[in-house]
């Protein structure tokens, strides 16, 4: 059996990934103890003269309950405050429609909830599907 592929990601400038093992596949009983809490995890960036610097917004993705076969992906987007301010939060257990919940996320308003997720929410029936492998 081939290794899987991590999933594409499609992300816009100003992202960084700090954790990646978000695999291209679906949850088996054979691989689910692969599928854990923590599986990609990133931040806003900005490039200046002094370096890269650490901006407000992180994308959160794991599979809860961990390691069970009866979870789904969570994606979570976070906002100033971090865990204390999570401004969308999707559950799904198609790795094709997190790959784009990612894609939204990472382009989505931070100023606040409302914001964040009235764009999340309009955006997504007209956003492509993406190809999940």
């Amino acid at each position: 059996m081939p290794m899987p592929q991590l999933l594409p990601l499609s992300l816009p400038q100003g992202w960084a990934i700090m954790f990646n093992v978000l695999y291209d596949h679906v949850i088996t009983p054979a691989n689910h103890p692969w599928f854990v809490e923590d599986l990609l995890w990133l931040t806003r960036v900005r490039l200046d003269a002094t370096g890269i610097q650490r901006m407000t917004g992180d994308i959160d993705v794991g599979w809860y309950p961990s390691g069970q076969l009866d979870g789904a992906y969570r994606v979570r987007l976070l906002g100033e405050g971090g865990w204390d301010a999570i401004l969308i939060d999707f559950a799904s257990r198609d790795v094709g429609e997190v790959a784009r919940a990612i894609r939204l996320c990472a382009t989505a308003p931070l100023e606040n909830a409302e914001r964040a997720q009235a764009y999340f929410d309009q955006a997504w029936p007209e956003e492509p599907a993406a190809q999940a492998g």
